[in-house]
């Protein structure tokens, strides 16, 4: 633990010959004698304070943080599976996948409220804009098997 609080009280450029000499006697910080921890410090009683504060707020098990930071795990693309004969099975992971789907019935009544030319211009390149990203991620499908494969 010593070696711990001393890596991080140098990073932080607080570490003195008064702060080595309290990391070397540290059981004597945890049984509490601090009269024979300023004598070998050489530090009167605030000084001592300053220091034990400084050690309170320094991480006493450096991998501690990183240990609570939740793990999300990876979602393959493909899942493949040895068949009977020896060779692979590979499907694509449809829980991966994007899902988009074009409602053509609301496109059909948005169409027909639309007053001039440029609103139906305007909903016919939103369709054709959704029908394009159903292909395009169709293709990105079809295109992930066959590398898998």
């Amino acid at each position: 633990m010593s070696e711990c609080l001393r890596l991080q009280l140098q990073e932080k450029n607080h570490f003195d010959p008064a702060m080595a000499a309290l990391l070397d006697n540290i059981e004597l910080l945890a049984k509490r004698d601090l009269s024979a921890l300023k004598k070998l410090c050489g530090v009167d009683d605030e000084d001592l304070a300053d220091m034990i504060r400084e050690i309170k707020c320094s991480i006493r098990v450096p991998a501690a943080p990183s240990a609570r930071v939740l793990v999300q795990p990876m979602v393959p693309d493909v899942i493949m599976r040895p068949t009977a004969d020896g060779g692979w099975s590979i499907e694509l992971n449809n829980n991966n996948l994007p899902k988009v789907l074009v409602n053509k019935t609301y496109y059909a009544t948005v169409q027909k409220t639309a007053r001039n030319k440029t609103e139906k211009a305007y909903l016919i390149d939103c369709l054709q804009t959704a029908n394009w990203l159903v292909k395009s991620l169709d293709q990105r499908a079809k295109t992930i098997v066959k590398v898998a494969t």
